[in-house]
């Protein structure tokens, strides 16, 4: 009897070591791709100007990136009428995708430093790049 139950622990034993083998299976993550990619980390711009920044031409197509803007170091100051200075950013700096450029038209900004209301705008701006893979 003691030779039966030792048979049936090992044969237990082994059905469970080969489910618990069976089962943990290895998920890998695909390993981030890196990309080097150059901008500028101050851009100056007289009010009314524009500036285009060229990023590589296959940069968004063949790594799959998209790219927005954060604004969040900068206080979302109201300037009148409804409008936000993070509307105003929104609407001067832009992504062209076809172009493959960043665009940045001051001439949608107020001039740094100038006074909006009872708020004062800031004396620079601050963009984070975000690039993410789609």
């Amino acid at each position: 009897m003691k030779y039966i139950n030792t048979k049936i622990a090992v044969a237990a034993a082994l059905i469970l070591m080969l489910g618990a083998a069976s089962s943990c299976k290895k998920e890998t993550a695909p390993t981030p791709t890196e990309i080097s990619l150059s901008l500028p980390s101050q851009v100056s711009l007289r009010y009314g100007e524009t500036q285009e920044i060229k990023l590589p031409k296959d940069l968004s197509t063949n790594a799959g990136l998209t790219f927005s803007f954060d604004f969040y170091q900068i206080a979302d100051i109201n300037l009148g009428n409804g409008i936000k200075l993070s509307n105003k950013l929104n609407q001067a700096i832009k992504f062209n995708n076809e172009k493959q450029s960043i665009l940045i038209n001051s001439s949608i900004l107020y001039p740094n430093g100038a006074q909006s209301n009872s708020a004062r705008i800031p004396d620079d701006y601050k963009v984070t790049v975000i690039a993410k893979e789609s």
